[in-house]
């Protein structure tokens, strides 16, 4: 077996144990001894992960067929074999994407590098021809990662006509593939990042001056390829998968320009902040740039497009959430995803899951939509993120016919998508899935108080899970969430609005019942955004 399939079953097979052994005690003791909440969420999330399994997505994507030659198929394209394969790896899942390549294409491949994060390889290095690099601790660009990323630009250099390169790409790969233009050192990249953050640039325009200043992002690891053909294998962690922003595009075009630049300096005051190298560079073509868009920093090879690059989406989170609603059904839940797109302050959206549970358990699901609409927190979520505006519109559709069938909704699931965030205003230590199943439980318990009524016919348990199994800083891939847990905490002397005021969720989960409502994996070995899943069950089955 390769060893990213290994990995890869040994990773399922500790969550697995996770679940069975931690995570059941604990929702048992929330949901008043019923399990079937318990043994629900354990499976729907066991399945989602199984799903974007890296290993066995690569074996999905790519075959290899017998006939006067060995082809390989990836898609609608073929590539003859004939020993001629090079393999560039970087990001958090592609150990298992690399480990199946291997096992798929055997001796075709003839050499390689994978940069993927500190704390991944154990002995896979013997006898492999794709060499195996750490770097980016703490998922910042470090010298080992540099060190990588100049190899791997080493091996696209010296590839020829009539070879491929198989371009590995998962989440994460653009702190593991950092490769700054010459002149300017990993330092001053680090700084310009933090220039820009500060300032209050969003993500976009990071990487607009991140391709900018790289030899690898936006294209140019492609264009040092040529003429050799590439495939991209990528494994998305980026909501609506754009194949520009995944590890910032390193086998896509991009259109930056020096005037993009400039006008981005120019818009948060950074002219004369920015490192002294970098300002060498602006100011060298400032004049014959600016007010133009014809000078690119990155030339496409033919026409503004790479025809030698074939660039597949082998995973998304569209395949975890769509996994995890048929896993639910096959338990007895009626399941509904609700986005893929799921985006917007991670603490809104907790209170949004709460706000719907209350509602349906107490009136039912037509008149939780109804309601849901109203509250400030719905309306701040999506005031911003169009698509999640688009994916409740439909929504609400689907649980218009469930309502028909079941009133109010027990035995439910509704299943979410995305990448929320946290903006930090405490000094607690938390991630976003935390923060989450936290603030749902806050809200959720705060509207139970509120409305006096008794216990409804199903319970509510929120699951907010990191498919990559880190989330934030801490060693938890997520939470579990329920209103009951404000109870506990309070009798435990833990105060839970306290700690969400001061994003201090981890250390909340982590003093409540010894930690017994994290969710602790371990590196999965993927990475695509997180899952939410809102289970109602009925108390009497």
């Amino acid at each position: 077996m390769a060893y990213g399939g290994l990995r890869a079953t040994l990773i399922f097979s500790k969550y697995r144990r996770m679940l069975s052994n931690g995570v059941s005690a604990t929702v048992g003791s929330v949901v008043g001894g019923h399990q079937r909440s318990l043994s629900a969420a354990r499976d729907i999330c066991r399945e989602a992960l199984a799903s974007v399994s890296p290993s066995q997505l690569v074996h999905g994507s790519v075959r290899v067929e017998k006939r006067d030659a060995h082809v390989m198929r990836v898609g609608d394209k073929e590539y003859v074999l004939n020993h001629n394969v090079k393999v560039v790896a970087f990001g958090k899942a592609v150990l298992g994407m690399v480990g199946a390549l291997e096992s798929i294409l055997g001796g075709h491949i003839v050499s390689g590098v994978a940069s993927v994060p500190v704390g991944s390889v154990r002995d896979f290095n013997n006898g492999r021809k794709v060499r195996i690099m750490e770097g980016a601790a703490h998922n910042l660009p470090d010298q080992p990662a540099l060190c990588a990323a100049e190899e791997i630009l080493s091996v696209c250099r010296g590839a020829g006509e009539g070879e491929v390169v198989v371009a590995v790409i998962s989440g994460g790969g653009s702190a593991l593939l950092p490769c700054p233009i010459p002149g300017v050192t990993l330092d001053e990249k680090r700084t310009v990042t933090e220039l820009l953050s500060k300032a209050g640039a969003n993500i976009k325009e990071l990487n607009t001056f991140r391709k900018f200043i790289s030899q690898t992002k936006g294209g140019k690891l492609a264009e040092a390829a040529y003429p050799a053909q590439m495939v991209g294998l990528i494994l998305s962690d980026v909501i609506g998968d754009p194949l520009d922003t995944i590890a910032s595009g390193p086998t896509t075009p991009t259109r930056t320009t020096h005037h993009d630049i400039i006008t981005l300096t120019e818009k948060y005051n950074l002219s004369q902040s920015l490192p002294q190298s970098i300002q060498n560079i602006l100011s060298r073509d400032r004049n014959q740039t600016r007010g133009t868009e014809s000078t690119r920093e990155t030339v496409p090879i033919e026409n503004g497009s790479y025809k030698h690059v074939h660039n597949v989406i082998v995973g998304s989170n569209r395949l975890a959430t769509e996994a995890a609603a048929a896993k639910a059904e096959s338990v007895g839940y009626r399941a509904v995803v609700w986005s893929h797109s799921v985006q917007g302050e991670a603490r809104l959206l907790g209170e949004v899951f709460a706000t719907l549970a209350h509602c349906a358990v107490e009136s039912g699901l037509r008149s939780a939509v109804s309601e849901l609409r109203k509250t400030p927190s719905f309306v701040n979520l999506i005031r911003e993120n169009p698509a999640m505006a688009r994916d409740f519109d439909h929504l609400k559709g689907k649980l218009a016919r469930i309502a028909e069938d079941m009133g109010r909704p027990c035995d439910f699931c509704l299943i979410s998508g995305g990448e929320p965030i946290v903006t930090v205003t405490g000094d607690g230590k938390g991630g976003r899935n935390q923060e989450l199943a936290l603030a749902f439980s806050v809200k959720h318990h705060q509207l139970k108080q509120e409305s006096g009524s008794p216990a409804g016919p199903c319970e509510c348990v929120l699951v907010s899970l990191g498919t990559d199994g880190q989330d934030g800083p801490t060693d938890a891939a997520g939470a579990l969430g329920h209103s009951s847990i404000l109870t506990t905490a309070t009798a435990q002397g833990l105060d839970g609005e306290e700690s969400l005021r001061r994003n201090d969720s981890h250390s909340f989960f982590s003093a409540l019942d010894g930690g017994q409502y994290l969710l602790r994996t371990g590196l999965t070995g993927t990475n695509v955004m997180d899952i939410h899943c809102l289970l109602f069950t009925s108390i009497h089955p």
